[in-house]
């Protein structure tokens, strides 16, 4: 089960952890069927059920650009191709760097992602 927080603004869920919240949402609807759900909470929950049963083809690439052209992603957050470029060096470099541990990035979607800030106080530490 995954769920992966993207920014401040979204998230990332898995169809097995979508499940279980739709189960949690029903299973709360259960207990006190006279109140029952409001209506944002059921909306959510109808959301999740046709998330869980959509059959999408769709590859990491399609999902990260659709991601991208969306605008879900917090704005500090770059690739590794953006993140050469501010380094002024290559994707090579940049993934060795955050293998060695020397850039913090966070693997989301198959793609590296790193935060501008870190890369700038890099290449500050890096100047001097």
């Amino acid at each position: 089960m995954t769920v992966r927080a993207l920014g401040p603004d979204a998230i990332l869920v898995d169809r097995a952890a979508a499940a279980k919240l739709a189960d949690a949402l029903d299973a709360l609807n259960t207990r006190d069927p006279d109140r029952g759900l409001v209506p944002s909470m059921r909306v959510l929950r109808d959301e999740l059920r046709t998330a869980t049963t959509a059959f999408v083809y769709a590859d990491a690439n399609d999902v990260w650009r659709e991601l991208i052209s969306a605008a879900r992603l917090p704005h500090d957050l770059v690739d590794t191709a953006e993140a050469a470029r501010i380094l002024r060096c290559g994707e090579p470099n940049v993934r060795h760097l955050v293998r060695k541990g020397r850039i913090d990035a966070e693997r989301i979607g198959g793609r590296w992602l790193v935060h501008r800030s870190d890369l700038e106080r890099f290449r500050t530490r890096r100047t001097r």
